[in-house]
């Protein structure tokens, strides 16, 4: 074994996470990047950490679908109550649990058009930030749930992401401005399809003021700078879950943007990043926002109200 690396039996004896499911969490999450050898994967003493934070948040009743890409300081904040349970639990001391479990179970019927009339509604009654906080969240965290469990269909959980990006879309066109101070461009690497935090981040930039241009995900890097030169935002910010085999080429992005943007226009970066990656990206002045909570209080720096 080489020094400071575990191999998978290892890591499952110390973590108490099996050696199937540290394979899917590596594979089908990108919570982990383990080194690869001739003889199987090593895991980092990093690793090993971040795979007990997960470990934690799993037991205590998150989905790993939803948390696999938080960063490990936003992991280590999860509520738990002193018994080691959700501090909102499962069974209904939430008060938008019912409401929630209903979308859920419409989507489980093909209902979609219902189930976006009710998570509509509940966006009318919540400011942003506590509507992707209290409503959002646990929702996707419950569809992880059920589709973790084959409760849902791939269609089915298709069917609901669009649904709660339609909903989150039309906030964002609903505190559109016709006059911003500043705009924020929003978007994904090439090969990353996972958009939910960074239009999460376009609704709250949208309240707060600010013009947003929204591309979506999965943006080459020549489209996005043709994007920027057509737009000229104050801040390109940039979502990424830094899936195995998608470092290397994560990093080469943003290394191309922080050369070519002009020195006008800031790079902003979140998602799960390694304690390396982190490192490389505060080499090249590219800051990161572990939580929303913090990208709002950095959006107060482009004029927005928060």
């Amino acid at each position: 074994m080489s020094e400071g690396l575990f191999p998978i039996r290892a890591v499952a004896q110390l973590t108490g996470i099996s050696a199937d499911n540290l394979r899917k969490w590596e594979s089908r999450y990108g919570a982990v990047n383990p080194a690869r050898t001739r003889g199987g994967r090593l895991f980092s003493e990093e690793d090993l950490d971040r795979l007990k934070l997960l470990k934690r948040a799993v037991d205590n009743g998150h989905s790993i679908g939803v948390i696999a890409s938080l960063p490990n300081e936003t992991l280590a904040k999860l509520p738990v109550s002193e018994d080691g349970r959700l501090s909102i639990d499962k069974e209904g001391n939430d008060p938008h649990l019912q409401e929630i479990k209903k979308i859920v179970s419409l989507v489980c019927s093909y209902e979609v058009l219902e189930a976006s009339r009710i998570l509509g509604k509940l966006a009318s009654f919540f400011p942003p930030s506590e509507f992707i906080q209290d409503i959002i969240m646990p929702l996707m965290r419950l569809i992880g749930d059920e589709w973790e469990a084959k409760r849902l269909s791939i269609a089915q959980e298709h069917l609901a992401s669009s649904m709660v990006r339609d909903v989150m879309s039309n906030l964002v066109r609903v505190y559109h401005q016709k006059t911003p101070k500043n705009r924020l461009l929003f978007t994904t690497p090439d090969h990353e399809y996972h958009e939910l935090g960074i239009l999460a981040a376009a609704v709250l930039a949208a309240r707060g003021g600010l013009g947003i241009v929204y591309l979506g995900a999965n943006m080459p890097v020549k489209d996005l700078l043709k994007a920027v030169e057509r737009t000229k935002p104050r801040a390109v910010v940039l979502g990424m879950i830094n899936r195995p085999g998608q470092i290397n080429s994560n990093k080469n992005y943003l290394k191309i943007l922080s050369r070519e943007l002009p020195e006008s226009i800031d790079l902003l970066t979140g998602g799960h990043f390694t304690k390396t990656m982190a490192k490389d990206l505060e080499n090249m002045a590219i800051p990161i926002f572990p939580s929303l909570q913090a990208f709002e209080r950095k959006i107060r720096h482009y004029g927005a109200i928060t």
